[in-house]
């Protein structure tokens, strides 16, 4: 397996005046752990949000393996294999779908995109497994707990091809 690098060379972002990010440096290489420490409002998450395509008008480059690459919106970060599972869970699901639906999302919402159920819910079931985690994905998303919906994300970010895998505050909603 080939490790990947990503760097984010000084990234700035401002909002409203305020200077959220300030001129940041940030590399890692695949098949790492880093954490990102620091106090409330320190910009932890909105570089993150940068990297995974939410904040496009940031200053500064990021590449992957030494070649410049844009992100300027969340499917930019996909395609090159960024992403991120938010500590906001329910911002991420959708009510009134199957646990299944919300894991296999991202491939159901692709224009012409042909499917079978027992395929998508079989998806779903090896990506859940990756985790250790055994759930029934017929199940609406509405009647999970909270650490089960994040363990749900975490299968959806599973369930594609993942270079970087960007979690904020992960352990926050599990039990």
């Amino acid at each position: 397996m080939v490790s990947s690098r990503l760097e984010m060379r000084g990234i700035s972002l401002a909002f409203s005046g305020f200077q959220a990010l300030s001129r940041v440096d940030f590399t890692l290489n695949g098949g790492s752990v880093h954490a990102l420490t620091g106090a409330n409002g320190a910009g932890k998450s909105t570089l993150m949000a940068v990297l995974c395509g939410t904040h496009d008008r940031y200053e500064g480059e990021i590449c992957i393996n030494n070649q410049p690459v844009s992100i300027r919106e969340p499917l930019d970060a996909k395609r090159l294999g960024i992403h991120l599972v938010q500590q906001e869970v329910d911002v991420a699901l959708i009510p009134g779908l199957s646990i299944a639906e919300n894991i296999m999302l991202d491939q159901l919402a692709q224009p012409g995109h042909r499917y079978s159920w027992r395929t998508i819910r079989q998806q779903a079931r090896q990506a859940l497994a990756q985790l250790d985690v055994s759930l029934d994905v017929r199940r609406s998303i509405d009647s999970c707990s909270l650490a089960e919906k994040q363990q749900i994300l975490l299968a959806r970010a599973l369930s594609h091809h993942c270079r970087f895998l960007i979690l904020d505050e992960p352990t926050a909603p599990l039990d």
